[in-house]
């Protein structure tokens, strides 16, 4: 792990923020989670269905599949793949809201800000971060805190850790 890009923990500071790159939710993605998740509900796979019953008319994309979409955009910016590194656990998610649909076709981004950290340990803490995705259009689609476990570097530094 490299000391000078690392954002452990005594380097973070609330108020850091970030955005991601976007990424297009394509057709292939939508039938690919119905079939990995088992979630085919006729909202998300039935074009006829949704031409009558589709808040817009078109099949909207399952909200589980944006969340995991953005997962796969937090490590593309440095500022996301320096606090990745020394990161310790995933600890859940609190408060999360799904705000509107997204569509086939929709690019995704989303922002992250640190609002807290607390040390829970002398080498490790939580870090509790804002996400927020939206489309291309700038609505807001989900929201919540993410909590992290991430590590001092004292924590890396420790001979017996890999």
């Amino acid at each position: 792990m490299s000391e000078d890009t690392a954002l452990y923990f005594e380097r973070i500071e609330v108020g850091m923020k970030t955005t991601t790159t976007g990424r297009t939710i394509t057709e292939a993605d939508v039938v690919n989670f119905a079939n990995l998740s088992g979630d085919d509900r006729p909202l998300y796979v039935d074009v006829d269905y949704c031409a009558k019953y589709s808040p817009t008319g078109k099949r909207l994309v399952d909200p589980l599949l944006v969340y995991v979409l953005y997962h796969s955009l937090i490590d593309t910016g440095a500022f996301n793949a320096n606090i990745a590194k020394p990161s310790l656990g995933f600890l859940g998610t609190n408060d999360w809201q799904v705000h509107a649909d997204a569509a086939i076709g929709d690019t995704i981004y989303g922002t992250l800000e640190i609002t807290d950290k607390r040390q829970n340990k002398p080498d490790r803490g939580l870090v509790f971060l804002q996400i927020s995705i939206h489309n291309q259009h700038e609505q807001l689609l989900q929201c919540g805190v993410h909590v992290a476990y991430i590590g001092c570097k004292s924590f890396f530094e420790k001979g017996d850790q890999p």
